[in-house]
């Protein structure tokens, strides 16, 4: 089971065997959202769909699902 990083929930990214693809490949994230995670799980582990369009819709609800604050330190939440 792979964990998202924002939301720790299982984020259902999954590796076809036949095409090698997976829904996440296909999907935009945005660079922003990619900047607000720890260095350690940049390209560790995918983001759900779900925080992808949470963070489309509510930026300010991921932040305290990061427990950003205004200096844009980070602690993610257990």
């Amino acid at each position: 089971m792979i964990i998202c990083p924002v939301c720790n929930k299982e984020n259902l990214c999954k590796i076809d065997e036949n095409t090698n693809q997976c829904w996440c490949f296909s999907i935009e994230i945005d660079k922003e959202l990619i900047a607000l995670l720890p260095d350690n799980l940049i390209n560790k582990s995918c983001i759900c769909l779900a925080c992808i369009t949470l963070f489309k819709e509510d930026y300010g609800e991921i932040k305290e699902m990061l427990n950003i604050d205004n200096n844009l330190s980070y602690e993610i939440k257990l």
